[in-house]
């Protein structure tokens, strides 16, 4: 997971922000409690997300509390739940993972430094994931035949994003089931989970298309155009292929939305409609506006797709620079050390002017915009 199922603040509803960034303060809080103050940084806007939608389907309210913040010293607020503990495991496993993938695509010191740091805590997710019945050899089972799949260079979108799909289906079929979600509801999360796993390897493989373009690195896409030029470029893609990658993500959207329609949601269901219907069409638009050529309108296209990484587990686009994005999960990725430093010198000048914090505000106009169908 790699930070693609983040909310723009801007467009939420004063209520709906706070439920967001309760949210995703409780899942830092539970990082820094069960694996000490660093491992903040490995707080993911798309579990942050998946506890909302937790919570939103669970029976009970969800507590929240005042928590002592380190990045934010004139708030403390945060949700806890007995999920935010199991989140915080699942997202030391799914970062290490993902530090193993890293390594083999592109082995640099500071990827081994991290990973060297990671599988320490990485040892302990795994024993407390493991006496809650979590299986995460299969995970792991799945990310090697992932990389099996690449090696043999399968570029059929359905088969190379089964083994994301799959890891997805699995890791949301669990946490409804800790929830005791009735069996109808759980199939229905694994079948969610599946096709947002298809989604975000889809749009992951669009994010890194030129830059695997350029370094020569495996990429579903770069293996269907068959480009000869030593740098090849999204809207240079050939027609039939955009069409191909078009109704891949249409039908998946489609496949989501229904399965949010069969969900039993309890609370939240405005919030959970803008996330998972009304901004994942936004984003998929965007990269669709790009394989086009066309701008989206209010900022460059890749703009946005570089903002969409922020704020995530170790995302491969550090943009510390941006005045309003994440100051938690800007300190990620290659320049982990530059852009730690960039975000402390970033959160003292925030806070000396009054805007510190380690979630993204804005001063737009708050509003929700929800799809009446």
């Amino acid at each position: 997971m790699f930070g693609l199922l983040r909310l723009d603040t801007a467009r939420l509803g004063d209520t709906e922000a706070f439920i967001y960034e309760a949210h995703y303060c409780g899942l830092c809080n539970a990082l820094s409690r069960e694996y000490g103050q660093i491992s903040r940084i490995m707080c993911s806007y798309d579990l942050a997300l998946i506890h909302i939608l937790l919570d939103a389907a669970a029976s009970a309210n969800c507590r929240i509390i005042k928590v002592r913040c380190p990045v934010r010293l004139h708030k403390r607020r945060a949700c806890l739940r007995d999920e935010s503990s199991l989140l915080a495991d699942i997202s030391v496993l799914l970062c290490y993972e993902k530090l193993i993938d890293d390594e083999h695509d592109e082995p640099q010191e500071t990827v081994r430094f991290i990973k060297a740091y990671v599988q320490r805590k990485y040892h302990r997710c795994r024993y407390r994931l493991q006496r809650k019945n979590f299986d995460v050899s299969y995970i792991h089972d799945l990310l090697v035949g992932q990389r099996a799949m690449e090696r043999d260079l399968v570029h059929n979108f359905s088969k190379i994003s089964e083994r994301s799909a799959l890891m997805m289906k699995y890791i949301l079929g669990f946490l409804s089931e800790m929830l005791g979600l009735s069996a109808s509801d759980q199939e229905t999360f694994e079948e969610m989970g599946y096709n947002l796993g298809r989604w975000i390897y889809l749009i992951d493989s669009l994010i890194d298309f030129e830059k695997d373009s350029s370094m020569k690195r495996f990429n579903p896409i770069l293996l269907k155009c068959n480009f000869s030029g030593t740098k090849a470029v999204l809207h240079e893609i050939p027609e039939t292929v955009k069409s191909e990658i078009t109704i891949f993500l249409d039908e998946v959207l489609k496949k989501i939305r229904n399965c949010l329609e069969r969900l039993e949601l309890r609370r939240y269901q405005r919030l959970i409609r803008y996330a998972f219907i009304n901004a994942l069409r936004e984003k998929t638009d965007i990269f669709l506006k790009a394989l086009k050529n066309v701008s989206c309108g209010s900022r460059c296209d890749f703009d946005i797709i570089d903002a969409t990484l922020a704020g995530t587990c170790f995302p491969r686009v550090a943009f510390a620079s941006q005045s309003n994005e994440s100051i938690c999960g800007s300190c990620a990725g290659p320049l982990i050390s530059c852009a730690i430093l960039a975000c402390l010198f970033k959160w003292i000048f925030q806070c000396l002017s009054g805007r510190g914090g380690c979630f993204p505000c804005s001063t737009e106009p708050k509003t929700v915009r929800v799809d009446s169908g």
